[in-house]
């Protein structure tokens, strides 16, 4: 089972040898050490190390380490095996070659075309290969060091397709090429975390940065595989909360991270202790952030105070592996003072307790892997008004109060070669929704929603350099409303059968070069806030009034993408079509509620597309010295006579980065050109163009364990600028200025 808080598989990371202890008793000996990529310096995880001799195995971890412990002096031959590397065979003698096999450095080379552009990222396919069908993106811990945020939608922000709703530093999401909310599905470890996050721009992400050991992006809809409403694509937050690879022995990683745009300091880290047949973690980190200062002065109410921690237990019997793990956040953080009929500062306080099992079958036979995940959380959220007195102490109201409960659990069954089809899986996904709303201001009636659904997933290899994937989801989805105290009459329930299904090609007619497409239907079905939504809403400052009319989001489009690689250059290219029908936003009417003195917003629907396209290509200049370059684009209408833009669509991107990477250190320059956005939708104000300069820097060494300094400076010359997916009303607030990070990790 992997390692927590390890660094992994990343193009530019070069891991040193860590000196692994050498245990010597009664002849007893240990055979541990690490498994890297030659070309590129990184570790390989998931790397299969076996014993020829004792038929005994192990699985790298995400640092790459391995280790056997209890051998008897003699001669082995260790086998290394992966996917994408070429098979190495290592011998050693026993106690002759002892000190050296308590440090083995077993470096990997990767298969001509293979290694130099596949990641594995489990959140595309149940099916655990490199090839690809869209384009989708992975980060381990030394890429998100680099990137150190507050939130997870500042580390993703700039990515190619990915850029950041914001609502000041703490309630910030990742925004998928021009889709927000509900369409892209943030999971923890593939599952569906039960926060807030997506139905509201007040609302955060509640995972802290410092857990968080991999990320995995899809771009473009993933119906098939998650279900309602994956249309823009999703964010597979992974952590080892429940180990899966571990080596014998305690070890761990201690994190920290320093911000001076909002005094930002967090801290964190975690103990491993691993046996032959089962591991134990613990972890435990604290985030605190002041007021986000700008180059205008400091933006008031965008304070942040967070606390998480988890334990977990993982165990591997033969075949059977599994786990279970438990954690607990609570969340506090002030939105900006930004309304003019209210005096009030804004508050949210959040808690989120959660549950996680996880159990795999490896076995013989045509259903050879079997899998079973369950995710379970208790969701508690409150927006507090507070009313600040000099004298005495500040007023405090809920005027909005949501609990919810959330249980999802998937059951994957991978099987073997069938006729044509040469690998593939049948699943089946339940999720359960159940939220009470209370306080001053009750938006929604209490309901409860479910998901039923099936899914298959399969690979069909025409020939040795194309590859058919296909497949389709069912789904039932229900949404049975509930009277509280501020809807007493009860709306009719809701029932709807959908269809999911896709299908891809993977073509590579050489070594250096490879095409993907994919078409794919996917579908959202409306949230209770959409259907059902009648009053002031504290957070957004609006006043929000639902449709129960509104029917489901069908997206239906086409992705297709290229990469290439020639010496020391590589391209990608990825365009993107999109057609949704129903696709419900909410719009302004021009009206104010009396009461509230909030302006009014009603849900509304319409036929709409999505358009678009990224690029990105490397350079080479000298050994160690890289020039890349990226554009992004997408441009998203109503598809009404007048071809009404649709809100909330970032603009043109472009971004220019100049770096050299040394095996101890990096050095690297930024430039972010973003371009005006004109296409606004009603009574959308629109943003004008701007640049921003940026430095980063870091520095890996070993002593006693790998150390990983990095320091970042952003928006160095303080430039004033307004991002067109800040929801901070009207454009006079404008976003951070520099600001210094600096982030430290030691794992050992």
């Amino acid at each position: 089972m992997k390692r927590i808080w390890a660094l992994s598989c990343s193009a530019m990371t070069f891991l040193m040898l860590s000196p692994v202890a050498f245990a010597q008793d009664e002849q007893r000996f240990e055979v541990s050490g690490w498994v890297v990529d030659t070309k590129q310096a990184s570790a390989v995880q998931e790397a299969t190390v076996f014993i020829e001799e004792l038929q005994r195995q192990t699985v790298s971890d995400r640092q790459g380490r391995f280790g056997f412990e209890g051998l008897a002096a003699g001669s082995y031959t260790l086998r290394i095996e992966h996917e994408a590397f070429e098979l190495h065979q290592e011998r050693i003698v026993l106690p002759d070659d002892a000190a050296r096999a308590g440090e083995l450095y077993i470096e990997l080379r990767g298969l001509t075309g293979v290694s130099e552009y596949f990641t594995v990222t489990t959140s595309s396919s149940p099916l655990r290969n490199p090839v690809s069908y869209r384009p989708e993106q992975a980060f381990d811990a030394e890429a998100l060091q680099r990137r150190a945020g507050n939130s997870l939608g500042e580390m993703l922000d700039g990515e190619p397709g990915i850029a950041m709703r914001s609502f000041g530093p703490a309630p910030t999401r990742p925004v998928i090429r021009g889709m927000d909310g509900e369409r892209v599905l943030v999971l923890e470890n593939g599952e569906r975390m039960g926060d807030l996050s997506g139905t509201a721009h007040d609302h955060a992400v509640t995972f802290d940065p410092l857990a968080i050991d991999r990320v995995e992006v899809i771009r473009g809809p993933a119906g098939l595989l998650y279900g309602s409403g994956a249309l823009g694509g999703v964010v597979n937050i992974l952590n080892e909360d429940i180990p899966r690879h571990w080596a014998p022995g305690l070890y761990g990683d201690v994190g920290l991270h320093g911000a001076s745009v909002n005094t930002a300091g967090a801290a964190g880290g975690r103990l491993i202790y691993g046996s032959e047949s089962w591991a134990a973690t613990a972890r435990i980190s604290a985030r605190e952030a002041g007021e986000l200062s700008t180059p205008q002065g400091a933006l008031e109410g965008t304070h942040l105070s967070q606390l998480t921690g988890s334990t977990g237990l993982g165990f591997s019997s033969g075949r059977l592996q599994g786990g279970l793990s438990a954690g607990a956040l609570s969340n506090s953080y002030g939105l900006p003072e930004q309304f003019e009929t209210t005096a009030e500062g804004v508050e949210i306080r959040s808690a989120r307790q959660n549950i996680q099992g996880r159990l795999n079958w490896e076995r013989e036979g045509f259903a050879d892997n079997i899998e079973l995940r369950f995710h379970g959380s208790r969701y508690h959220h409150q927006e507090m008004a507070i009313e600040r007195r000099a004298q005495d102490a500040d007023v405090e109201q809920v005027e909005l109060d949501f609990m919810q409960l959330v249980t999802s659990s998937t059951l994957t069954v991978r099987h073997r070669n069938l006729g044509p089809i040469d690998q593939g899986a049948i699943g089946f996904n339940v999720v359960a929704r159940d939220i009470v709303v209370s306080g001053e201001d009750g938006l929604t009636p209490d309901s409860r929603t479910y998901f039923l659904a099936a899914f298959v997933f399969e690979e069909i290899p025409l020939t040795e350099r194309i590859r058919l994937q296909f497949g389709v989801r069912p789904e039932l989805h229900l949404v049975e409303p509930r009277p509280n105290a501020h809807f007493t009459e009860p709306a009719h329930s809701r029932a709807q059968a959908t269809l999911s299904g896709s299908v891809g090609l993977n073509i590579r007619p050489a070594d250096f070069l490879e095409f993907g497409t994919q078409a794919a239907q996917a579908h959202r079905a409306p949230m209770i806030e959409e259907l059902y939504s009648r009053a002031a809403h504290l957070g957004t400052g609006k006043y929000e009034i639902g449709d129960p009319q509104l029917e489901s989001e069908i997206g239906r489009g086409i992705d297709a993408y290229t990469r290439m690689r020639f010496g020391r250059v590589s391209l990608e290219l990825a365009a993107f079509y999109q057609r949704v029908d129903n696709y419900v936003f909410l719009e302004p009417t021009g009206q104010t509620d009396a009461a509230s003195g909030y302006p009014i917003y009603a849900y509304q629907s319409s036929e709409s597309d999505f358009r678009g396209f990224e690029s990105q290509a490397k350079v080479g200049i000298l050994a160690g010295l890289e020039l890349s370059a990226g554009v992004d684009y997408v441009r998203a209408m109503r598809l009404d006579t007048e071809r009404t833009p649709l809100p909330a669509i970032p603009p043109l991107r472009a971004r220019l980065k100049l770096g050299y990477e040394a095996e101890s250190f990096w050095l690297g320059t930024l430039v972010r050109l973003v371009g005006a956005q004109t296409r606004t939708a009603p009574e959308e104000l629109p943003t004008e163009g701007y640049a921003l300069l940026g430095f980063d820097a870091g520095y890996r060494f070993h002593a006693g364990g790998l150390h990983v300094l990095s320091v970042r400076l952003d928006n160095t010359l303080n430039t004033v600028y307004r991002d067109h997916l800040s929801r901070v009303e009207g454009r006079e607030v404008v976003m951070p200025g520099r600001s210094a990070n600096a982030m430290y990790r030691w794992v050992f």
